[in-house]
C-alpha cells in the first residue's frame, strides 16, 4: 500500500469510528455508486465488511442505485409542491417512478418534503406527474393536468 493510500485508509477508519454501521454503509455506497469512487475500493469493501460483520449484512440494495434528479422548483415557504426532474441517464440510474419511495425519503431527510407538501416530478418521458401521498407515505401516481401546472 502506498503512503498516500495508507494515510487515506487511516483517515477513513477514523471517520468510520464516529459513524454508525448504517451511516458508514450509506457513505461508502454513495461514494462508490454516485461518484464512481475507485480509490481503495478493495480496502473500502474490506472495511465495510469488518464494520458490518460480513458481506451478507451489507445493506447495498437499500442505498445503491438512487435515481438521478434535480430540483426544478422549491418555494421557501413550502406552500406549493416541490417539483423535480428525472435526469437519468436511465441506463445507469433507475427512474424516479421506479424508486419513488427512495426519492421521497431523500427529500424528507433534507427537510424539503414535509408530510403535508405535495411532490410533482417530470418523469423520464417528460410528463408532469404527482406522487400522491397520504400521511406522508406514497400511495399512487397521478398525471398532472395542464391547468395544475401553473401551481407547480
Amino acid at each position: 500500500m502506498t503512503p498516500r493510500a495508507k494515510k487515506a485508509s487511516e483517515e477513513l477508519t477514523l471517520l468510520f469510528s464516529t459513524l454508525s454501521v448504517d451511516e458508514a454503509c450509506k457513505f461508502m455506497i454513495h461514494a462508490m455508486v454516485e461518484f464512481q469512487w475507485a480509490f481503495g475500493t478493495k480496502q473500502s469493501l474490506l472495511l465495510l465488511m469488518a464494520l458490518t460483520g460480513g458481506i451478507k449484512r451489507l445493506p447495498v440494495e437499500r442505498y445503491a442505485r438512487m435515481p438521478a434528479f434535480v430540483i426544478v422548483r422549491n418555494t421557501p415557504k413550502m406552500d406549493k409542491p416541490i417539483v423535480i426532474r428525472d435526469v437519468g441517464p436511465w441506463d445507469a440510474y433507475p427512474t424516479v417512478t421506479n424508486k419513488i419511495e427512495a426519492v421521497i425519503e431523500k427529500l424528507r431527510s433534507r427537510g424539503l418534503l414535509p408530510a403535508d407538501r405535495r411532490l410533482f416530478y417530470y418523469d423520464s418521458e417528460g410528463m408532469l406527474t404527482e406522487a400522491v401521498m397520504e400521511a406522508g407515505a406514497f400511495v399512487t401516481y397521478r398525471n398532472v393536468r395542464a391547468e395544475e401546472e401553473e401551481i407547480a
